[in-house]
């Protein structure tokens, strides 16, 4: 059955392509109406501008990471309450598995955030993600050493650079247009790198 798209649907879709295309710095709002068919004058009977629809696109992606990122941090820190540490490698399906497969979920928007942002409040949008990584990171160690579990103590500036490098090599398959089979074995590759480093630094 095939479906109705309304004419927001559709103007979207083109923004989409649009961005894709352009970047957002680039992209023209004339542009995209007229690959939906219709004037600028109707496009903004639906949007107020052109951060608006790009906003309108990347924000459920956004929405479902924070989600993620919260159920998986609940759990490390249910764990902690209980003076357990989770052992990074000996899980079913790791952290960075869990976030490879919300970038696959959403591949075109995560290219929007990531590689096609400049000029709106996401052009920082991984660092906005390492910076809450840090600070989840830090509240989880002060937890783990109330509970009796020996953490080392890592500078702030040395964490946010070890993290940034980690997201910034998750981020390579987004950049390179990784398919799932090559990122499979390079998320592999990244674990036998980063995992025995984060437990050295970390020390749990």
């Amino acid at each position: 059955m095939e479906k109705n798209f309304s004419t927001k649907d559709n103007i979207l879709e083109a923004a989409i392509e649009e961005f894709l295309e352009k970047g957002f710095k680039e992209a023209s709002i004339r542009d995209i109406a007229a690959k939906v068919g219709i004037t600028s004058t109707a496009l903004y009977r639906h949007f107020r501008d052109k951060e608006d629809i790009f906003i309108v696109i990347v924000q459920p992606v956004v929405d479902k990471l924070y989600k993620t990122i919260e159920s998986v941090t609940e759990f490390y820190f249910s764990k902690a309450e209980q003076g357990e540490t989770y052992k990074l490698g000996e899980g079913e399906k790791e952290d960075i598995d869990i976030f490879v497969d919300l970038i696959y979920e959403d591949f075109d928007i995560w290219k929007l955030l990531l590689c096609k942002s400049e000029g709106t409040k996401y052009s920082d949008f991984m660092e906005q993600i390492v910076n809450l990584e840090q600070k989840t990171t830090s509240l989880y160690s002060d937890l783990l050493r109330k509970k009796g579990i020996k953490v080392n103590y890592i500078d702030d500036e040395e964490l946010h650079l070890l993290l940034s490098a980690y997201y910034q090599a998750i981020s390579e398959i987004v950049y390179h247009d990784f398919d799932r089979e090559k990122t499979r074995h390079y998320i592999e590759t990244l674990k036998k790198f980063f995992y025995p480093g984060w437990q050295n630094i970390l020390g749990f």
